[in-house]
């Protein structure tokens, strides 16, 4: 898995309310990716996200990054089991997949497996989330990772 978006954002607008609120359901997206699939966050998988957060901003506006993160962690941390957990992360993906075109939803597949990657493992966990994510966003996995695991979840 390893189609890597650019690291900087070309986005020149400003944000509106409605942007930061799809920031953070893609930044809770990506939380819940490295820590509901193997119950561990690490360094590396927190800087990807960090990253990947950073190019869906407009250009100058950084503090957005550190915001969308403390919600996103403030909001997953407040619900205390998986099953709620995975019931706001159903809601986050309808909202995202009702908001953003294909190709930003393209883009959420592709910044979920580099953010997969960064610990230097993919877990089986975390390709399942990735092939799920990819059905919901109605996204080809093999359009963003050619060696997708499973030729089924190309389609």
């Amino acid at each position: 898995m390893s189609r890597k978006p650019p690291s900087t954002s070309t986005i020149q607008q400003p944000m509106t309310d409605e942007d930061r609120v799809d920031l953070g359901a893609i930044a809770f997206v990506f939380l819940a990716c490295s820590e509901l699939t193997d119950c561990d966050l690490s360094s590396a998988e927190m800087g990807a996200i960090v990253s990947r957060i950073h190019t869906w901003l407009p250009v100058g506006d950084e503090p957005a990054v550190e915001r969308a993160l403390r919600a996103a962690v403030a909001e997953y941390e407040a619900l205390e089991t998986a099953e709620a957990r995975l019931d706001q992360l159903g809601a986050h993906a309808a909202r995202l997949r009702a908001r953003l075109n294909h190709e930003q939803r393209t883009r959420i597949i592709t910044d979920l497996i580099t953010i997969a990657e960064a610990d230097g493992r993919v877990l089986d966990a975390e390709r399942g989330f990735i092939e799920a994510a990819a059905r919901t966003f109605e996204v080809d996995l093999c359009a963003c990772d050619p060696r997708a695991s499973d030729p089924r979840a190309c389609s």
